[in-house]
């Protein structure tokens, strides 16, 4: 129940899995605003300890980021590697997608997509990153060579499909395009 969600961050600011839920509720209805309201409430607490800071700066990262505000994203990313002091995998691939939307360090976002690939071959969002990449530096059919193989092997992420449909719309193939765009649905 969503009234009852809300209810429930707007009492406790800090309860993650509630915020989780409220957060990701709104990036599905595409309220960016309401989003970053539940996390920057949570960011202003006191009794808030550093690795909480670091998680909540990362989600509000991942908004910006649905939201194609790669500088701020950014922004939030610094903040976070700075707190907790190592790269995760979780870190790289939003900092990844980041250069890529604002296409810039793209040999980095690269390099951060390879090292997730090597760490998890199945990591098909970091195939995706790959793909991206590629799109950019050299070409759209070579991005889309990465991504069709990746989704022959039974890679079944949204993410996946809208990359690709991203892909074939670049192409100007609109109807595999269109079929892809439906499959991410």
């Amino acid at each position: 129940d969503f009234k009852t969600v809300k209810k429930i961050v707007r009492d406790n600011p800090l309860f993650v899995p509630a915020i989780q839920l409220l957060v990701r509720e709104y990036v599905k209805n595409g309220d960016k605003g309401d989003a970053l309201s539940v996390l920057n409430r949570a960011l202003k607490q006191k009794a808030l300890p550093d690795e909480g800071r670091a998680f909540l700066l990362k989600q509000r990262a991942y908004v910006y980021l649905v939201f194609n505000d790669a500088k701020r994203a950014q922004e939030d990313l610094y903040d976070v590697k700075i707190i907790s002091g190592n790269m995760s995998a979780d870190i790289m691939a939003l900092q990844a997608r980041a250069w890529i939307i604002r296409e810039r360090n793209l040999d980095d976002a690269y390099n951060y997509a390879m090292a997730l690939i090597k760490n998890n071959t199945s990591d098909v969002y970091a195939w995706t990153l790959a793909a991206q990449v590629v799109a950019k530096r050299e070409n759209v059919d070579n991005a889309l060579e990465i991504l069709e193989s990746v989704s022959g092997s039974g890679g079944n992420m949204s993410v996946l499909y809208e990359v690709l449909g991203d892909l074939y719309s670049a192409q100007g193939d609109k109807e595999r395009a269109l079929r892809a765009y439906n499959q991410a649905l």
